[in-house]
């Protein structure tokens, strides 16, 4: 899709990086996780025990993410009266949180809707790509 020989390289020394760290496994309890809420309340993984969780990541520089909100937003209808939380984690950097803000209020968003800032090198993004890439090669 890229003919930007920098941003391939630079593609492939990240994902070089997810594959060689450990990473979560089929079956292994999940990597807790505290993250601020769009009102700067601490949301913890462990809150949400009892109900499923679905855990859609996204970040305010993504432009697929536009085309993925109203699929997002049907299922969060169409599940909203079962035991689901839905957490919509934006991995960005700190200096993009007010534009987060912004877009999360502007689309409307529904859901639980959580910043996780680092961009790929929080601990989050390392345990859940990691656990990704290993499923998906099976």
């Amino acid at each position: 899709m890229t003919k930007n020989q920098s941003f391939i390289e630079t593609s492939e020394k990240i994902y070089q990086e997810v594959i060689i760290s450990s990473g979560l496994t089929q079956g292994e309890i999940s990597l807790g996780f505290s993250y601020e809420n769009i009102d700067g309340k601490l949301i913890n993984l462990s809150d949400l025990k009892g109900s499923y969780v679905y855990i859609d990541v996204w970040a305010a520089r993504c432009e697929s993410f536009a085309k993925q909100v109203p699929y997002l937003m049907t299922l969060e209808k169409r599940y909203h009266d079962k035991n689901i939380v839905f957490v919509s984690n934006s991995v960005d950097k700190e200096k993009v949180k007010s534009s987060w803000r912004q877009i999360v209020q502007y689309k409307q968003l529904v859901g639980l809707q959580l910043f996780a800032d680092n961009f790929f090198y929080s601990e989050f993004m390392s345990a859940y790509t990691a656990f990704h890439l290993n499923r998906s090669r099976r």
